[in-house]
């Protein structure tokens, strides 16, 4: 590997993601008042009928009587006809500025969408922007500037921190998703009214944007990003199958490049298990730093591949058995952490991501057939989003997908007619779906990298570069013991045990008591010396509850132990709360006493012979 190359990541800045909800006004009712004054007027039009009927046969009434009321009639009739006239391009105007305002509704509809288009395109790009991320942010190193048309894009590698709401999400494709911002009609209406319908349809085209990044997340959100749906989340477990196997490894090639480009190796790591007839397809993520193993790790621990000598040998020697163990190994210590109620610690990080390709033909006797009863992956499909982990298995078809998946991603391959003669003459989509009932439901065009040797680039640019990190930023959320003292089995602990009981021993190391305590940024320990011109002779620890005084003060007692022989330093454990904290010390040669609040004369007693060493010496 080359010399680490170190990158800034500056504060992530996105777009504005419009988010409301649009009251739709209802459409201008009929205008009652001319029917009214047609009633208003035949009635007293009736009266005047019967006074001219009895004026005509009535006994010596002259017509002039009927006269004025002739006249009333006629102009009423005439108002009447004029104001229904008014009143219908009154309607007319009405009518036309209704439309009008729908018109401007849809305009700013549409200004919506393409805010919200531009808002999930910026955060999640195409596989081409995801490539051109990494490619200017090595050649920066290389001092050939490379500039994306849409800008520094160097910038943007690793953006997303852990505590970002979408940090383990992957992009899937282009699609269709509900509109952050919704147009509804808080009136209802006649469905014959034309005007009505235009209402509706406006607010039915405002549901869903078109054209948008697929995004789903891998990681289970936290309660305080998701509230109570959190629980509800678990894509942590995909099945990803498709019977076309090069449309399958371009899509799975995609989403892998969108998961490396924006989560950093620190926060995310990525490991992939399948056969030998495989690996000419996953060449690529050996030089990826989120595949990289820890420093001291051990082969087959991020990579494996099954062969016939797998197969074929002691099964407990094979890479996939070493592969599985220590996926189980890392996964029980992140559960063990979790029922700690002292534990403040996040385990899900980092963020692991286990990819198992079974899309060849396995043998009959492949361990990748019966991988469901392995104890890590089925621990990994049960308790995965509580311990910051997902799987993706690529299968052939939906029927060989293990029965523990949450969702099902079918990549199917179109043929393209007005494309046949181009280089590629395929459109590859995808459909999603999730266990369970109303559950998301995507259908849409997928993304794909078909050259491999697009992601051979990516690997090896992002390989040699690291997050620069401030002081105190690398600082251990925990560190295991046996971690601390460079040993993984009981077997070395014992003997690394009497190596340091046979040196200190010797004078020269016996003068002042030293103890491990912990891990500093960087990975050096912290090293406690009794001595008055080091850390000084006598101890306080002081905390609140729960903060892991008891943690600490067991630390020192087990590491002088390991240290020190029983010659050299000795234990008076005093617990006034009971002893249950020092119960698994009693028993160790170097405890010579133990005093609890319970055993009240020993009080007295532990003084005593504290004053009477004291005198001796």
């Amino acid at each position: 590997m080359s010399e680490p190359k170190y990158i800034e990541r500056p504060p992530r800045i996105q777009p504005e993601l419009p988010q409301e909800t649009v009251e739709i006004p209802p459409p201008p009712g009929e205008d009652q008042e001319p029917n009214q004054s047609l009633i208003q007027i035949g009635l007293p039009l009736l009266t005047i009928v019967g006074y001219v009927l009895i004026a005509m046969f009535g006994q010596g009434r002259s017509l002039l009587f009927i006269l004025p009321m002739g006249v009333s009639v006629v102009a009423s009739v005439a108002y009447a006809l004029y104001s229904r006239h008014q009143s219908s391009q009154n309607k007319g105007v009405k009518e036309a500025a209704y439309a009008e305002q729908l018109l401007e509704l849809r305009r700013e509809m549409s200004v919506s969408h393409d805010m919200q288009r531009r808002f999930y395109r910026h955060n999640y790009p195409e596989p081409a922007v995801a490539l051109a991320i990494a490619a200017e942010a090595s050649s920066r190193f290389h001092h050939t500037a490379v500039t994306h048309e849409n800008g520094h894009l160097a910038n943007r590698l690793w953006e997303r921190r852990t505590g970002d709401a979408d940090f383990g999400e992957v992009r899937l494709g282009l699609g269709s998703l509900p509109s952050t911002v919704v147009y509804q009609l808080t009136q209802g209406g006649s469905f014959d009214d034309p005007q009505m319908r235009d209402a509706m349809r406006l607010a039915e085209d405002s549901q869903f944007v078109g054209e948008v990044p697929i995004t789903i997340p891998l990681r289970q959100p936290a309660p305080d990003e998701a509230g109570d749906e959190a629980e509800l989340i678990a894509r942590h477990s995909i099945g990803i199958t498709g019977q076309d196997a090069t449309a399958v490894y371009a899509f799975v090639r995609a989403v892998l490049a969108h998961y490396t480009v924006f989560q950093s190796p620190t926060d995310a790591r990525l490991q992939v298990l399948g056969t030998v007839e495989a690996r000419k397809n996953w060449r690529w993520v050996n030089s990826l730093p989120h595949t990289q193993r820890a420093q001291g790790g051990k082969p087959n621990e991020t990579i494996c591949f099954e062969d016939g000598r797998d197969r074929e040998g002691d099964k407990e020697r094979s890479k996939v058995y070493t592969f599985l163990k220590n996926l189980r190994n890392v996964l029980d210590e992140r559960q063990l952490r979790l029922q700690d109620p002292d534990n403040n610690v996040d385990v899900t990080l980092p963020f692991l991501l286990v990819v198992v390709d079974m899309l060849a033909d396995l043998p009959a006797d492949s361990a990748l057939r019966d991988l469901e009863m392995d104890p890590g992956i089925s621990l990994l499909l049960q308790e995965g989003p509580r311990l910051g982990a997902a799987i993706l298995f690529l299968a052939p078809e939906i029927g060989k997908v293990p029965s523990g998946c949450r969702s099902i991603i079918e990549v199917t391959v179109a043929q393209d007619e007005a494309d046949l003669n181009q280089t590629r003459p395929f459109r590859i989509g995808f459909r999603y779906a999730e266990v369970g009932v109303n559950t998301p439901r995507y259908i849409g065009q997928a993304d794909f990298i078909d050259d491999q040797e697009a992601l051979e680039r990516l690997a090896r640019q992002l390989e040699p570069l690291q997050v620069r990190k401030s002081y105190g930023a690398d600082l251990p959320n925990g560190v295991l013991m046996m971690d601390m003292l460079g040993v993984s089995t009981a077997e070395e602990l014992r003997r690394l045990t009497l190596e340091n009981w046979r040196t200190n021993r010797q004078p020269e190391h016996a003068d002042w008591l030293k103890v491990a305590l912990g891990m500093l940024s960087g990975g050096d320990v912290r090293r406690l010396k009794f001595s008055a011109d080091a850390d000084g002779v006598h101890g306080l620890i002081a905390g609140s509850t729960g903060s892991g005084k008891s943690e600490l003060l067991m630390t020192m007692i087990l590491g002088l132990a390991l240290n020190y022989d029983p010659t050299i330093v000795n234990f008076v454990l005093v617990d006034f709360k009971g002893g249950a904290a020092f119960e698994p010390f009693r028993t160790r040669p170097h405890c010579v006493d133990s005093v609890t609040k319970l055993r009240g004369s020993a009080v007295e007693r532990m003084f005593a012979a504290i004053t009477a060493e004291l005198n001796r010496r």
